[in-house]
């Protein structure tokens, strides 16, 4: 007898920004991996080996990493030995619908509940509404089955019985779109019921067991609804190996629908007409806002060069040491385009091995020095495992050590030297999201060749004074 189981660093941002942003969701109401259930309720917890612990470890991490560079799908191997019994069998599927860094979003956040909902288990399978991850000790690569079912309800019947069968029409429809028509082993898209109220669904395979392997998953997930979903508005049903979905909710994204619409029979178009009017008020708003928030930079920018011309800043004659780290201020950007005539080519100087050199007042040459330190003294307290210094100490009791090290971890691989081991944002995003990736390890940041003027210049050059001209003295300092 079949069995079916019931899942149950500181910044800033414009408000402009903001209220962009804001259009982004009327065009879908997902933005981020949702949670949608397991099958670790079913297993219990076993002891074991340390080697088969390790492989299941590396599997999740290799599906986080595969992620990044597959185009939605991918699985593995991994064993000790040949001699071993620990072999680990790991598969990822993102929905079709997600882009690659968002698949990666998705894996890494399955991985790392897997990790706290699943512990000890020789197998387990994680599904998010993005997509899902499995491992086992068995082989079922390329493999489906139906034994068991698991399914995920919403909260409300239907009122008309004749959608039961214009659903499962229009869900077999789209099987024959995903096998037969695109082999693309997934689609969706949106119908109108008779009273003109509209409906959307979805039907997709893991990607590893075919066109024709597919098609029979679907089909016998499809005879199933009946017995478990049909008279409710909204289900995600889930077997090893294919999964469908029906809500009257647009859950995909507007550019991953593969069929489209059918034509709408009766209603109105009240609904086209509010989203419309919503959009056009936002737009109006966001141009206002636009405008306030472009007048408001242009007179602090007035202000903070009124400031740099009447204050002077000196660079301490020490500020070369590890410690001294105190009281150091940041150079804005503006100050910096402003300084070097929006980086002309009358102020550069040359080429350097991070790109161009330009000439610029002392005063913002002395303060990119002193930004400078702050990088070599957090590369310093990092290495001396002491990165919690870097924290004010009246903040003590609101983060978390764990996290506050892990972001300084980051931000010192973004600033290696060689731009290949800097990583991608997709991948930052990924190791902030995951608890369960291992960081590499940062190398020293990278030096290069800048200008430090110091107190007290000497008015007359001497043998020993290096620099060719009468403006600069060329040092060593931390980049």
């Amino acid at each position: 007898m079949e069995r079916i189981t019931e899942l149950t660093c500181k910044s800033s941002i414009p408000i402009f920004l903001l209220a962009l942003l804001s259009l982004t969701t009327l065009t879908s109401k997902a933005q981020t991996p949702t949670y949608v259930g397991d099958d670790c309720t079913n297993s219990t917890e076993q002891t074991l080996s340390s080697s088969y612990q390790t492989n299941v470890n590396n599997i999740l991490s290799w599906l986080t990493s595969s992620a990044g560079t597959s185009n939605g799908n991918n699985y593995t191997t991994i064993n000790s030995s040949a001699a071993t019994n620990d072999t680990v069998y790991g598969i990822f599927d993102c929905r079709g619908d997600v882009d690659r860094s968002f698949c990666q979003f998705c894996v890494s956040t399955a991985s790392s509940e897997m990790v706290r909902r699943c512990p000890n288990r020789v197998s387990a399978v994680i599904w998010y509404d993005f997509c899902y991850i499995r491992y086992s000790n068995q082989n079922f690569i390329g493999k489906f089955s139906l034994g068991t079912l698991w399914y995920d309800l919403g909260s409300k019947n239907i009122s008309n019985p004749t959608e039961v069968n214009t659903t499962e029409n229009y869900m077999r429809n789209l099987i024959r779109i995903a096998t037969v028509e695109t082999n693309q082993l997934y689609a969706m898209g949106e119908f109108y019921l008779s009273n003109g109220e509209k409906r959307y669904g979805l039907v997709q395979c893991s990607r590893d067991i075919g066109k024709e392997k597919c098609g029979q998953c679907l089909e016998g997930v499809l005879e199933k609804i009946p017995q478990c979903c049909a008279q409710k508005l909204g289900w995600q049903v889930f077997v090893s190996g294919c999964l469908m979905k029906y809500t009257d909710y647009m859950f995909y994204t507007a550019g991953g629908q593969t069929t489209p619409p059918t034509a709408k029979q009766g209603g109105t178009n009240k609904s086209r007409t509010i989203i419309i009017s919503i959009i056009s008020a936002l737009v109006a708003a966001a141009l206002l806002v636009c405008s306030i928030y472009y007048f408001l930079r242009r007179k602090r920018v007035k202000t903070e060069m009124q400031l740099l011309e009447t204050t002077p800043i000196i660079f301490p004659a020490n500020a070369q040491s590890e410690n001294s780290y105190e009281d150091l201020p940041i150079v804005p950007f503006v100050i910096i385009q402003e300084s070097t005539d929006n980086f002309s080519e009358a102020s550069k100087l040359g080429e350097g091995g991070f790109g161009p050199v330009y000439k610029a007042r002392q005063r913002e040459i002395q303060l990119e020095l002193m930004n400078l330190s702050i990088l070599l003294q957090a590369w310093t307290l990092w290495r001396e495992g002491k990165s919690l210094e870097l924290m004010d100490p009246t903040l003590e009791k609101s983060y978390i050590a764990n996290e506050v090290t892990r972001c300084i971890h980051i931000g010192l691989l973004c600033v290696q030297e060689d731009a290949a081991d800097r990583p991608t944002m997709s991948g930052v995003v990924v190791m902030l999201a995951s608890e369960t990736m291992t960081l590499p390890q940062p190398n020293h940041p990278a030096f290069s060749v800048g200008r430090m003027v110091k107190e007290q210049e000497s008015t007359s050059k001497s043998p020993k004074d290096p620099s060719i001209n009468d403006v600069t003295v060329s040092h060593i300092a931390p980049r």
